[in-house]
């Protein structure tokens, strides 16, 4: 996909989309998470939603049970 087709995917799922929030210090592994097991258009990530505190988006909740999973 290109960018544009990306983000205009991305546009449409993020109306009601599955979400976490996470320590901001693991924004490294979060990231490598995502890439390793999710295509580029399945995820979001926002920073600093609160303090020290990120929250990543997912199209599908199997995307966020296999995350949640991982990260606890």
């Amino acid at each position: 996909m290109l960018p544009q087709e990306i983000s205009e995917y991305k546009q449409k799922w993020m109306k009601n989309p599955y979400s976490i929030a996470f320590h901001s210090d693991k924004i490294s592994e979060v990231k490598e998470w995502c890439k390793k097991n999710l295509k580029q258009q399945q995820w979001k990530l926002s920073k600093y939603t609160n303090v020290y505190e990120h929250t990543i988006f997912f199209e599908k909740e199997e995307s966020l049970i296999l995350f949640k999973k991982y990260i606890t």
